[in-house]
């Protein structure tokens, strides 16, 4: 996850341990946000290097101007989503990279900002909207789609038990009230009503809804798989990509696919001699994902969910 000012992010120096860059290579961070590890592989790429950064919210876009404006390195920022990066760097005139960064967190700032319907605490209108340009909102979800649909991404995104109960229960409050906009303390309390079972958790049991709602607000599943195909293909032989994942269907759709690349031939078990050609691209790094250490969740409780798993291209 990427902070805000003064906020460390998460496996910082693990990842730059794990990507191992050097002066005068060529890297992506495809997730800016405030630019923590950006700030990081800009100094370690140094004098020579190449540093392309993506985010499509103008904010961070902006936040990640100011905070590499005397970095030591050539610096290409773009606002773009990162499911686009094959075009985008095309265009730069980037033709291979040694290190491609996702930290699929949203940023502190994102959070923290009342207005843009993240957190819990948000006023106005559920949006939850990284780009703002774009028109899908969590309200609009919550007010138009049908019951069945929310339940699905409740159940696929974010694995809900209760999915069921709580698009029922959205279903009958909006027909009480089909024109009122939604707000985090209106889903909050809903979600509450009908989804606790009695138990303590350390999460609010409102958690996985909000998940559910922002990653089918911004596409984030369907992104990550895009992306993740058209990063290997920007590497250079030797290049690494690592992924920091908080959830465990994003982890799951980036172990699957490093998994993949790493196997090759696909031919069934019983044939005696490869048919199919296909020979491995990957060779997985982190047989298990890298976590933060207990220090550094006590210093950031927001990190505890945070996954690494990194891969280096070899054909």
């Amino acid at each position: 996850m990427t902070g805000g000012p003064g906020h460390t992010p998460v496996l910082l120096d693990l990842v730059d341990d794990w990507l191992a860059l050097e002066k005068g290579r060529t890297a992506v961070d495809l997730t800016g946000g405030s630019a923590g590890h950006s700030k990081k592989m800009a100094r370690t790429l140094s004098i020579g290097g190449t540093l392309v950064v993506f985010d499509k919210d103008p904010d961070a876009v902006r936040r990640c101007e100011e905070a590499l404006a005397d970095a030591p390195c050539k610096v290409m920022i773009v606002r773009e989503d990162f499911s686009r990066l094959g075009e985008t760097l095309a265009r730069l005139g980037v033709e291979t990279v040694d290190a491609v960064l996702a930290d699929l967190g949203v940023s502190s700032n994102q959070l923290l900002d009342p207005g843009r319907g993240f957190g819990f605490e948000s006023s106005g209108s559920l949006d939850m909207r990284m780009d703002p340009q774009s028109d899908l909102t969590a309200s609009r979800i919550l007010q138009t789609w049908p019951p069945s649909e929310i339940e699905r991404i409740l159940r696929d995104y974010a694995d809900e038990p209760a999915a069921k109960r709580i698009a029922a229960a959205i279903q009958r409050e909006r027909e009480k009230e089909p024109s009122q906009e939604w707000s985090a303390s209106r889903l909050r309390t809903l979600v509450r009503s009908v989804a606790h079972n009695g138990r303590k958790s350390k999460t609010d049991p409102a958690t996985r809804t909000f998940l559910a709602l922002r990653v089918a607000v911004n596409d984030e599943l369907g992104a990550l798989e895009r992306m993740l195909p058209q990063a290997l293909d920007a590497l250079r032989i030797g290049g690494r990509l690592a992924v920091i994942t908080f959830h465990s269907i994003e982890d799951r759709i980036v172990k699957r696919f490093m998994q993949t690349m790493s196997k090759g031939c696909i031919c069934p078990k019983d044939f005696p001699v490869c048919k199919c050609g296909i020979e491995p691209r990957m060779r997985v790094l982190t047989k298990k994902p890298a976590a933060p250490s207990s220090r550094e969740i006590d210093e950031n409780p927001r990190a505890r969910s945070a996954k690494l798993r990194v891969g280096e291209r070899i054909a």
